[in-house]
Order: C-alpha cells, then sequence, then structure tokens
C-alpha cells in the first residue's frame, strides 16, 4: 500500500505560505490554503481565542436546548448536563486549551459535590489539562 500523493494536500499553521509551497513542490502535493473539519473539529484555526469555541459551545446549547430541559426531573437534567459536557466536550479539550471564561454557573457551586448542594461535576480545567498532558 502507498500514498496517493497527488491526493495529498499540505497545510501549513503558523509558516509562511513560502515555506509551505517549497515543502508541497519538494513532496509533490498541492498546498492546502483554507481551514477544514477533521472529525468535527475545525483544524488550523485558533483555538487560542474565545470565537474559535463558537461552534463547540452553539453544538452544547443546541444538545442542552430548553424545551429537552423542561421535560425532565432535576436529576434527569444534571445527568444530562453531565453526559453533553463529558461526551462532547472531552475530545475538544484533550486537543485545545481551553478559555477558563466559559462558565454559567459559579465554579463553586459546579464542583462542589452533591452532599454539599453542588452539581457534583468534576473540574474541566483539571481535565483539560490532564488531557493536554497526555500527548
Amino acid at each position: 500500500m502507498s500514498i496517493n500523493i497527488h491526493k495529498s494536500h499540505l497545510l501549513g499553521i503558523r509558516v509562511s505560505d513560502v515555506s509551505v509551497s517549497e515543502a508541497a513542490n519538494w513532496i509533490g502535493c498541492s498546498v492546502m490554503k483554507a481551514l477544514f473539519r477533521y472529525l468535527g473539529i475545525m483544524v488550523g484555526g485558533n483555538m487560542s481565542l474565545v470565537r474559535e469555541w463558537d461552534e463547540s459551545i452553539a453544538k452544547l446549547k443546541k444538545k442542552l436546548s430548553k424545551c429537552k430541559l423542561k421535560t425532565l426531573s432535576v436529576g434527569g437534567r444534571l445527568t444530562l448536563l453531565k453526559a453533553v459536557l463529558g461526551l462532547t466536550s472531552i475530545y475538544n479539550m484533550s486537543l485545545f486549551k481551553a478559555k477558563r471564561k466559559i462558565a454559567w454557573v459559579k465554579w463553586s457551586k459546579v464542583l462542589a459535590s452533591k452532599k454539599f448542594g453542588g452539581l457534583g461535576v468534576s473540574s474541566f480545567f483539571a481535565l483539560n489539562r490532564a488531557l493536554i498532558f497526555k500527548w
């Protein structure tokens, strides 16, 4: 099995266009200049900017729409919240450093255990750091 160079593209992130063009000519493939989606995530964007997370936040809001939440009990809402935040965000957080300003409720309330009146959700900041350090 071999790589089909004619179907391959080279994309440079934080690299000059000249360097990318020279490398693509040397390899024999074409240059990809636009951002592209890979496994549901935009590749090539600056994920340290808050606006780059807008798409991920919109997906989370869609999954946590008010019409779904109105029909659930408080326990059901918490289960849905944990599932959506856990499953949707873990992949993004394993690749990119998340901004800390994404919060809708006081962190002390979110991180407190259920026994002490909190939501019992684990620290997303700690989870993000752990997933980044696995690389």
